[in-house]
C-alpha cells in the first residue's frame, strides 16, 4: 500500500525522491524528514541527501540479522547499508551533474548585485576603496548571455 500523502509537500517530494513510499515498511517517519529538510536549509534534495547518510550510518553501525545458506553468508545491515549507499551516490551524483530533474526547483543563485558592483567601480574612482590588483578580464571566465532577474539591470 502507498502513502495517501500530499505530493506536492517537502515531505511528500522527499518520500519520491527517496522511493520511501510504501506506508507499511516506511523508512522516514515524518519527523525525520521534517528534520532532515530543516538542516538542509529548506532543500528538498539536500535533505534527502542527509536522510540517506543517516540511513546509512544506522545500517552500518550494527551487524543486522546474519544469515547463513550452506556456505552463503549474508548480514542483512552490511547489505543495507550498501545499498543506500548505492542511492546516495546516485543522487548525489546527478546533483553535482546537473542531471536530476528537480533541479530547476531548488536551484539556488549567487553573486553580487549590478548595482553593488557600480557602486564599488565608483568608490575605487574616487579612492574610497583600493582596487584589485587584477582586472576582470584576467582569468578564463564563462562568459554567458545576459538574463532577466535581479542581478542584471
Amino acid at each position: 500500500m502507498t502513502f495517501t500523502a500530499d505530493f506536492t509537500t517537502y515531505i511528500g517530494q522527499m518520500r519520491l525522491v527517496l522511493s520511501d513510499r510504501v506506508e507499511a515498511s516506511a523508512e522516514f517517519s515524518d519527523e525525520e524528514l521534517t528534520g532532515y529538510y530543516n538542516m538542509a536549509y529548506q532543500d528538498v534534495l539536500q535533505g534527502c541527501l542527509l536522510a540517506y547518510l543517516a540511513r546509512i550510518a544506522d545500517y552500518a553501525k550494527y551487524s543486522g540479522d546474519e544469515y547463513r545458506i550452506d556456505t552463503l553468508e549474508y548480514n542483512e545491515g552490511k547489505s543495507k547499508a550498501s545499498a543506500f549507499q548505492t542511492m546516495y551516490n546516485s543522487l548525489k551524483a546527478s546533483i553535482d551533474d546537473g542531471s536530476h530533474p528537480m533541479l530547476n526547483v531548488s536551484a539556488h543563485t549567487y553573486g553580487i548585485y549590478t548595482d553593488e558592483y557600480n557602486e564599488n567601480i565608483q568608490r575605487m574612482n574616487d579612492g574610497e576603496i583600493i582596487p584589485p590588483r587584477t582586472f576582470d578580464l584576467e582569468c578564463n571566465q564563462i562568459r554567458t548571455k545576459m538574463q532577466d532577474g535581479p542581478y542584471y539591470d
